[in-house]
């Protein structure tokens, strides 16, 4: 029996989600055209500018700026508690589902975590590789106490070694593996450096997943 496969959670830049045509599948689910995919999920790394929470606590927006653009992550009831450390200034990286209300596109949190300042860098590469550079970019203001020619990072090194190489090393490494995946031991000790934390990385994400105990395949 074959594992379900979860939706891969795309990454774009911000003004990518924001100007996504919805339409509906043919099973009457909605889904978003970005940039000639459709999307379901969406991986965003982006600073938190602005935070509201309802009188009664079962409703929270919150704004993210990514430096090409802005969108809110909403959450209502029992899931408001996972917006609930997101602070105004932190870098975040947010795995969620893209919404429409009242003609506004906006992302429905399944996950946020707190991200060094260094990986706003490391995004930042890996879309404008994707994508190229949007229209009109500006640099995130990650905290004003951070975001300062004295510490922030041009790119993240790990070993001596980018992390955005390394991850883009494991991409590799299984894609050309095959169709049944790949053993997890032997891409490790493959590609070397910090592959073991860039694997557990994109499980998280959801870029990756385990067909079956000891071995990683790409989903999609």
């Amino acid at each position: 029996m074959q594992p379900q496969k979860r939706q891969t959670a795309y990454k774009f830049w911000i003004k990518d989600i924001a100007e996504a045509e919805a339409g509906v599948n043919e099973d009457g689910a909605m889904y978003f055209k970005i940039r000639g995919k459709d999307v379901l999920r969406v991986n965003v790394l982006a600073v938190v500018i602005h935070k509201y929470v309802s009188e009664n606590g079962n409703y929270v927006f919150v704004t993210l700026d990514d430096g090409s653009g802005q969108t809110r992550l909403k959450a209502w009831n029992e899931d408001t508690q996972i917006l609930s450390k997101a602070e105004i200034g932190d870098l975040v990286m947010v795995l969620g589902k893209v919404g429409l209300n009242n003609n506004e596109i906006f992302i429905r949190p399944e996950a946020i975590r707190k991200m060094d300042i260094e990986w706003e860098q490391v995004r930042r590469l890996e879309l404008t590789k994707l994508y190229g550079k949007p229209e009109g970019e500006k640099r995130m203001a990650v905290n004003e106490v951070q975001d300062s020619p004295s510490t922030v990072v041009e790119e993240m090194v790990v070993g001596g070694e980018s992390a955005l190489s390394i991850r883009q090393k494991v991409i590799s490494y299984l894609e050309k593996g095959p169709g049944t995946g790949v053993e997890e031991g032997e891409l490790v000790k493959s590609v070397g450096g910090k592959s073991e934390e860039v694997v557990q990385e994109l499980l998280s994400e959801g870029e990756v997943f385990r067909p079956r105990k000891g071995y990683l395949k790409l989903i999609g």
